[in-house]
């Protein structure tokens, strides 16, 4: 239920979750956004996102100049608290967002007509009053009020904050939960799936597919054979095993008629999963199990897709740590594997979806050798990232203090 009778006032910045965190924690009535014009993207998104989150509010935009100073500000502040005052409610400044001279312009502006301000200090859960009058009484106990707003904290209000207005809800991983811990604890037997199907080319006309699921696939250890045949990857016809792909008529209706490349692309992708969880896929899925069961992490989601189809992020694994998006990047590692570049990419995505505050998960099953850890190591320090793996090592304790 709203906060009766407040009205939230905000800079903008490029870090939105400060902003979120404010209304979700306050539930004010109104809440005005002060923005330049390379925030205003930043300012819908956070209007985005607290819908998102279930806050009915009344949503305020207000437009500054290019490289507002001090004096601009604290007008903009001034008018903006004047007229929650005419309108009946108390005014509340945020002056966590915007540049420094936006900061010190909005919080002068409360000093003289006793408005309450705030700083929300992200990394150390808290709500700080900056001013000399007190914080209205939902954010007087600023732990207590960063839970509450934690609550309705999920992958979706995050990703919306940070410009992300889809966010599938990923995969169902439980049909693949034994058979992805099978191949993490026999690594021998992995890699003989591994070595296997790694060269088999699913990128191929309709044609050249289905010939690939009528060719008996090469012969892989029993128990695994086993358990993917109860996952529903491979299927068995007499002596011989599959893929399974139960997208074949599509396929086969591409034989004899064209078919958009969105309709093309979306009968593969089933025959391309089996391939990619049989060579590496499946530690994603472990991942995703140990993260779950460390109890570190709320809406943990498998491969998960943000965005339009046409320019979209797929994750391995994401959810929710505390106030921030948790990323999970899962490589099976190995020779050849371009961790490096592949680590800016994870760190790049990471920052898109959840900002800089975004807790960050390397997981990479196979050991790496001594100078590549040293390199990947020494970046993660920089960018506040955690290596884990390899895949014998994993446990749901190596995320219990995520």
């Amino acid at each position: 239920m709203n906060s009766p009778k407040t009205a939230l006032i905000q800079l903008v910045s490029e870090q939105t979750m400060p902003n979120v965190l404010a209304a979700l924690a306050l539930e004010p009535t109104t809440v005005t956004l002060l923005h330049s014009p390379r925030t205003a993207p930043q300012a819908a998104w956070i209007g985005q996102s607290l819908r998102r989150a279930g806050l009915n509010i009344e949503l305020d935009l207000r437009a500054l100049s290019v490289a507002p100073d001090v004096h601009e500000t604290g007008a903009r502040v001034r008018s903006a608290c004047e007229d929650a005052v005419a309108a009946g409610m108390q005014p509340v400044v945020n002056i966590t967002g915007g540049t420094k001279l936006m900061s010190i312009g909005a919080f002068a502006a409360t000093i003289g007509p006793g408005w309450p301000s705030l700083y929300v200090d992200t990394e150390n859960r808290r709500f700080l009053q900056t001013g000399k009058i007190a914080l209205p009484e939902p954010l007087l106990d600023g732990w207590a009020a960063l839970t509450r707003a934690e609550r309705r904290i999920t992958v979706d209000v995050i990703a919306a904050a940070h410009g992300c207005d889809q966010a599938s809800a990923g995969e169902d991983p439980t049909p693949y939960l034994e058979l992805a811990e099978y191949l993490r604890i026999h690594p021998a037997e992995e890699a003989r799936c591994h070595d296997a199907l790694r060269s088999i080319s699913t990128r191929a006309r309709p044609a050249e597919l289905l010939a690939l699921l009528d060719a008996p696939l090469p012969a892989l250890p029993e128990a695994v054979v086993s358990r993917a045949l109860a996952a529903g990857l491979l299927e068995a016809r007499g002596a011989s095993c599959y893929f399974a792909c139960p997208t074949r008529d599509v396929i086969e209706r591409a034989t004899r008629t064209a078919l958009s490349q969105a309709e093309i692309f979306a009968a593969i992708r089933p025959l391309q999963f089996v391939q990619a969880f049989l060579t590496g896929g499946w530690w994603e899925v472990c991942v995703w199990q140990a993260a779950k069961q460390s109890g570190s992490f709320r809406d943990l989601r498998w491969s998960a897709r943000f965005g339009a189809d046409a320019d979209h992020i797929e994750e391995d694994v994401v959810g929710v740590s505390g106030l921030n998006l948790a990323v999970f990047s899962c490589k099976r590692g190995g020779h050849g594997d371009r961790l490096n570049r592949a680590f800016e990419e994870f760190v790049a995505a990471s920052n898109r979806l959840g900002g800089t505050f975004a807790a960050k998960f390397f997981c990479v099953a196979k050991p790496l050798p001594q100078h590549l850890f040293a390199s990947v190591r020494t970046e993660a320090e920089r960018v506040r990232a955690r290596i884990v793996g390899p895949a014998d090592r994993l446990s749901p304790a190596v995320f219990v203090s995520a």
